[in-house]
């Protein structure tokens, strides 16, 4: 009987959430416990319109850059989850120099993987949220925020730089436990955190010879990460309660700017002494008007790379709730000082469209309704004539659905 209760209730709230044309959220019987299915997307353009380097050619491209699926909910009153999927790059061309690795023969559209997957609970709503599992280091503030949130076109140099910088991979996430608050009427926002980042990316392990074949072999070196992040912010508050997600533009909702500083520190591998990420970023809302800056210093050992993001925007409200906002974006990388013990070339420091480089970009966000459905289109400018690969001006254009 009991059985038959619960799957009526399970239709029942499939139906009505159906009939919502939303992901269904389904609730169990003990009043506590559910589940919902989400969704996200953006199907990105691209179109080269001034090629000056020596490695791109005029291209052009259709593809989904960014593609979600997955459920969160909660156990209990105190204890929530979530756990989704990643699909990106689907039908990114070799001559696509946007970020994402292209889907070639080698790479055929074929990748398909966990982006987090944690529990949270709280202690103290206030004062103790500890998150454990597969997620994001609640430090670099470019990092910690979503793709789905920004108002640039992609995200800045900061979140790619910082998340291989700390942890070795793109996807940025770790598994660890992390204590966080939101106190002082909600102005005061802490993380403190242990992650172990130990695949060979970070821990630089030696490849040993048995009978022909090459056995990786893992270091005995200590090798877990430490972060930290604390912020404050003046005026009106970031967020209403605690949570491990951010975004940029309040849509006329808040006056406030928030200052973080985050900090990282991870000890001696097969690959370094030590390794550091120091950061201090701001977010400011003022009414129609968005703002946010990051500063990264990424050491290790004697080796320090220099990276900086900076956005800004305008929300010009339109009637039926919808919003055009112009918006700007400059971010820069800097990896000419390391340490050549740890790295043959300045590639080696960041991702696939690493070494020392400028992207400029500015354009037009359309809200139709917020963040959930958001057209854009943005001409950036990418410069890497440093590393002698010339200048890149591409037209980009895009489609964002949350649901």
């Amino acid at each position: 009987m009991k059985t038959n209760k619960k799957l009526l209730s399970l239709a029942t709230a499939a139906l009505v959430a159906s009939a919502a044309h939303a992901g269904p959220k389904l609730t169990w019987n003990d009043g506590d416990s559910s589940m919902e299915i989400f969704q996200m997307v953006q199907v990105w353009g691209m179109n080269t319109i001034d090629d000056n380097s020596n490695v791109a050619e005029d291209s052009s491209d259709l593809y989904i850059r960014r593609g979600r699926i997955g459920v969160k909910g909660k156990v209990n009153a105190d204890t929530k989850y979530k756990v989704w999927f990643a699909y990106d790059n689907l039908g990114k061309g070799n001559n696509n120099i946007l970020m994402g690795t292209p889907h070639d023969d080698t790479n055929a559209n074929k990748d398909f993987y966990i982006w987090d997957a944690y529990f949270e609970h709280s202690f103290n709503k206030e004062y103790a949220n500890v998150a454990f599992g597969y997620f994001r280091p609640q430090v670099g503030k470019e990092s910690i925020t979503s793709g789905f949130t920004i108002n640039a076109y992609e995200k800045g140099l900061s979140n790619f730089y910082y998340r291989k910088h700390i942890v070795g991979r793109g996807p940025g996430r770790e598994v660890g436990i992390n204590l966080g608050g939101l106190t002082l009427d909600k102005k005061l926002n802490y993380n403190f955190g242990i992650f172990n980042p130990n695949h060979t990316a970070i821990t630089g392990a030696d490849d040993a010879a048995s009978d022909g074949d090459v056995v990786a072999k893992a270091t005995n070196e200590s090798s877990w990460m430490y972060t930290a992040r604390v912020a404050y912010s003046f005026g009106d508050e970031e967020m209403k309660k605690f949570k491990l997600g951010y975004t940029t533009n309040y849509f006329g909702k808040r006056n406030g700017t928030t200052v973080g500083l985050n900090y990282t520190y991870q000890g001696e591998t097969d690959k370094f002494n030590h390794n550091i990420s120091r950061s201090v970023d701001v977010l400011s809302n003022y009414g129609n008007f968005n703002f946010s800056g990051e500063l990264d210093s990424l050491v290790r050992d004697g080796g320090e790379a220099k990276v900086s993001t900076f956005r800004a925007g305008y929300n010009i409200p339109l009637s039926g709730g919808k919003v055009i906002e112009p918006a700007a974006m400059y971010t820069k990388a800097d990896v000419t000082d390391l340490d050549t013990d740890h790295f043959t070339t300045a590639k080696e420091y960041g991702n696939g469209t690493a070494g020392n480089q400028t992207i400029k970009s500015v354009g037009l966000n359309y809200y139709a309704k917020g963040m959930k459905e958001k057209y854009s289109i943005h001409i950036a400018e990418f410069d890497k004539t440093v590393d002698g690969e010339g200048v890149n001006k591409v037209l980009t254009f895009g489609a964002q659905f949350i649901f």
